[in-house]
């Protein structure tokens, strides 16, 4: 299913044309971390609704992108957790730099 943002809530579309176009005209990033020259944290919106094996269901990802822990991505159903979830992602990631260094 496809999804555009309104507001924060994520709403379902049925046309792959205005979907397309949403997402051609939106910034679907809701933070963005450089945590180093190499390293960065990014959460997004997915634009499609994702489950999990439990049947969770997550519209928005952070990722760890470049350094030690590239890949690493974490799925959310809600705006609200996303923004926390990157804020937590950003200080874990810098915590394991801290504790290896």
């Amino acid at each position: 299913m496809l999804f555009i943002l309104e507001g924060q809530d994520p709403v379902h579309v049925e046309d792959s044309y205005t979907w397309s176009k949403w997402m051609e005209t939106h910034d679907c990033k809701l933070d963005y971390t450089e945590l180093n020259e190499t390293e960065q944290v990014i959460t997004y919106f997915l634009g499609i609704d994702d489950h999990d094996e439990k049947g969770n269901v997550s519209y928005f990802e952070t990722k760890v992108i470049g350094g030690l822990f590239d890949g690493w991505s974490f799925r959310y159903g809600n705006y609200g957790t996303a923004l926390s979830g990157h804020l937590k992602v950003v200080k874990d990631v810098h915590s394991l730099h801290v504790d290896a260094a």
